[in-house]
């Protein structure tokens, strides 16, 4: 499974949003739907529909998974909502902790 780019992590990295356990489940399925009319050989009408879902939340949502003010500090690191990299003040007074919107069910 491939890790959700949350502040801007990749797989060397990590991060603390969303673990990378070994042997860790998680079920996954997905459909599609495709309907393609062509009357003509050069003229192509085509629409598409998928659905997919996750039993761990994995698709990103209307929020996004950059934080504010954009990736801030290591892709490691926790941030807080006012935008800071979490340090010794640990979000006091910010808001809190910020959170990646991590969904369930993408429908595209």
């Amino acid at each position: 499974m491939l890790l959700p780019p949350i502040n801007g992590a990749t797989a060397a990295t990590g991060t603390p949003y969303f673990t990378e356990n070994p042997r860790q489940k998680i079920y996954q399925w997905d459909m599609q739907l495709n309907l393609q009319y062509m009357p003509r050989d050069w003229i192509t009408w085509w629409t598409e529909a998928t659905f997919r879902h996750s039993d761990v939340p994995y698709w990103s949502g209307p929020g996004g998974v950059t934080p504010p003010l954009g990736n801030t500090g290591a892709p490691a690191s926790l941030v807080c909502n006012s935008g800071s990299v979490i340090g010794s003040d640990a979000c006091t007074g910010e808001g809190g902790v910020w959170f990646p919107d991590l969904r369930s069910r993408e429908v595209i």
